[in-house]
């Protein structure tokens, strides 16, 4: 028992000193061991041991980039437990540095020397063309190098330059020089001195002989390339090089000019006289078909007349080059005109006068077409013209004056006409009237303005179906008188007849609706077959079902008539309007016998309209007027019921019961 102190040692660490003590049992103690940590520095320096900025150093990881300045270029990485370290050191244009420094038990520093990277420049001469030009005098950071020709030539190479950028000049004689510049970086660079040839400019001032002043309009040519003077008399060609040029100068009316200039170093100019020219024109006029020259044509230019002598000749002296129109005149003889140019010599003009004779256009058409009327034979004067698929006959040839003419054509109708010929051509247009019509048969409803499709209209035999406007067309009908019927379910039969004349022809046919009659026969409580109905001229017996139908009924009142054997007759009338009707007639037996009910009492009988029938219970009774119209028809409530017919008229009445089998009759006669 008892305190013990110790130390703890290790390279690369910090000592530890410490104590432990002994009681009464084993005793311990940690000793931690600290790394010792120490700082590196990397110098960053030029060739010459100088501080260097703007470096990239990189050690165990960590970047520090350096200040410049005299106590610059310091990279420190701190807490660096004892090893070796790798770190590099970077710099744009410089070569890159690659070292190590050891950490023992101190502070630790190494100097990262940084050498320029070295390259070279390649400045190359071209031409406009880019290819290689040589004899090229090329000056860059106070190195000169004269280029080589030929085709792998033009090449000026400057070796071992750091990196910056680099001014150069490019001179050559007859040329621009050339400044330019070129920047190396991180490898070898490069540039072209395209060279241009030194051009200058030339003046041509342009005047006319004897004249002050500058003369307007002259082409100047040099090398293909034509340039006009201005009017100062300039013609300016800008940058030409050094050499001999050869030229011409060229005015209507005036001499050509030629001549050559030189170019040495600079702009130049060349002064160019032109002499005006002048020549005839002359003008031979003749006849058509006819030999020899025609006198006494009068033939203008430019306000001057000049007759033509007796060979047929106008004079016209001491006109400059140019164009010019002209009219040549003689009375009975067409005008002439026309063009003459003059360039370089005297012009001969022949100039054939034509008697004064003009063409007759006939365009021919359809009344109501478009376009042209083909075969259509036009005549004037025995001479027969047919028009061509434009509708054009064509007269040539004729003298003024009136000429009557008359146009043909079958299925047409012929015109006649006159036209008159002045001094000019004569345009005449002649409408051709067909000599068969179209007939248009309108078909409506009675009271509806809308057209009535489905009608059948018949004419000679031939029938066309109204379409949905209620239009029937006849077409290409002579002339005459035509008789029609138009016809259509439901519809009354309407027939007429028109008349042709000298034009179409529009009918409107109105047709009435039809309706059905439908009398239904019964005895009060079966139908009725057999039963003879008299209607509209009409007769026709009901079928089993008591029905007999009337079709074709038009609007109106109609008196019938209904007859059976042992029947009364029933005779009344109705009226058609607008629809189908169906009649409801009761019959009444005009014999019943007096037995079939054991007792029947039917009273007052007269009466002034009360009534009162006693009879079986639910026994049918029917009350029927003369006429037929049944006023009653049910069933007995009781043994006696009571009628109020005070609204009724006076008169007859019958009185039907009916009872299983059987069937009685009573007459009533209402009275006031």
């Amino acid at each position: 028992p008892g305190t013990y102190s110790y130390t703890a040692t290790k390279a690369g660490f910090v000592t530890v000193n410490g104590s432990v003590t002994v009681v009464d049992q084993n005793a311990s103690d940690f000793a931690v061991m600290v790394p010792a940590l120490y700082d590196i520095f990397i110098w960053t320096v030029d060739q010459n041991m100088l501080a260097m900025g703007d470096v990239t150093v990189e050690l165990d990881g960590e970047v520090i980039v350096t200040t410049g300045g005299p106590m610059g270029g310091e990279a420190i990485f701190m807490n660096k437990a004892p090893g070796t370290y790798s770190y590099t050191a970077t710099k744009a244009g410089f070569v890159t540095v690659n070292g190590s420094v050891t950490v023992v038990d101190q502070n630790a520093s190494d100097f990262a020397v940084m050498v320029p990277a070295l390259y070279d420049i390649f400045i190359w001469t071209v031409d406009q063309n880019m290819l290689a030009m040589g004899d090229v005098t090329v000056e860059l950071d106070g190195e000169v190098i004269v280029t080589t020709g030929g085709p792998m030539g033009g090449e000026a190479i400057f070796m071992n330059k750091a990196p910056g950028t680099y001014s150069y000049t490019a001179t050559k004689a007859g040329y621009v020089t050339v400044n330019g510049s070129v920047t190396v970086v991180d490898q070898n660079a490069s540039d072209f001195a395209v060279m241009i040839p030194a051009v200058h400019d030339i003046s041509f001032w342009c005047s006319e002989n004897g004249i002050p002043g500058g003369l307007q309009g002259v082409d100047v040519t040099i090398d293909g390339v034509t340039i006009t003077s201005d009017s100062d008399g300039l013609a300016l060609f800008v940058d030409y090089p050094a050499g001999t040029y050869s030229y011409t100068a060229t005015k209507p009316a005036y001499f050509d000019q030629t001549g050559t200039v030189t170019i040495v170093d600079g702009d130049i100019s060349e002064n160019v006289v032109m002499s005006l020219v002048a020549y005839d024109i002359s003008f031979w006029c003749s006849e058509v078909d006819v030999t020899g020259g025609l006198e006494g044509v009068a033939v203008s230019i430019d306000g001057v007349t000049i007759i033509t002598d007796a060979d047929g000749l106008a004079l016209f002296a001491d006109y400059q080059p140019g164009v010019y129109n002209y009219t040549a005149e003689k009375a009975g003889y067409f005008t002439r005109t026309g063009t003459v140019s003059i360039s370089d010599a005297d012009v001969n003009e022949y100039v054939v006068m034509s008697p004064e004779v003009y063409d007759m256009f006939f365009w021919c058409s359809e009344e109501g077409g478009t376009g042209g009327l083909e075969g259509v034979d036009v005549t004037i004067d025995g001479v027969t013209v047919t028009s061509d698929s434009d509708g054009l006959a064509h007269f040539i040839g004729y003298a003024p004056g009136t000429y009557t003419y008359s146009a043909s054509k079958p299925g047409y109708i012929d015109q006649t006409g006159s036209v008159v010929i002045y001094n000019n051509l004569v345009q005449e247009y002649i409408v051709m009237v067909s000599d068969s019509y179209d007939m248009f048969f309108w078909c409506t409803e009675a009271g509806n303005p809308m057209g009535l499709q489905g009608v059948e209209v018949t004419v000679d035999g031939v029938t066309v179906l109204s379409d949905f406007d209620g239009l029937a067309l006849f077409e290409d009908y002579p002339v005459g008188d035509y008789d029609y019927t138009a016809n259509k379910n439901g519809y009354t039969i309407q027939t007429g007849s028109v008349s042709i004349v000298d034009s179409n022809v529009e009918e409107f046919i109105i047709l009435d609706k039809t309706y059905t009659v439908n009398f239904m026969v019964d005895d009060g409580m079966d139908p009725i077959e057999g039963a003879e109905v008299s209607f509209n001229g009409m007769m026709k017996a009901t079928n089993v079902n008591g029905s007999a139908i009337f079709e074709g009924v038009e609007s109106g009142t109609y008196d019938y008539e209904i007859s059976m054997d042992e029947y009364f007759v029933v005779a009344g009338s109705l009226e058609v309007t607008d629809q189908d009707i169906t009649e409801q007639v009761t019959l009444i037996l005009n014999e019943v016998d007096e037995t079939t009910f054991s007792s029947v009492s039917i009273f007052p009988n007269p009466t002034n309209g009360l009534l009162n029938i006693d009879a079986p219970q639910g026994s049918q009774v029917q009350i029927i007027n003369q006429m037929g119209e049944v006023m009653y028809n049910g069933s007995l409530e009781n043994d006696q019921n009571r009628f109020d017919f005070s609204s009724k008229p006076m008169g007859l009445y019958h009185i039907i019961l009916r009872s299983n089998n059987k069937i009685e009759s009573f007459k009533l006669l209402i009275v006031r």
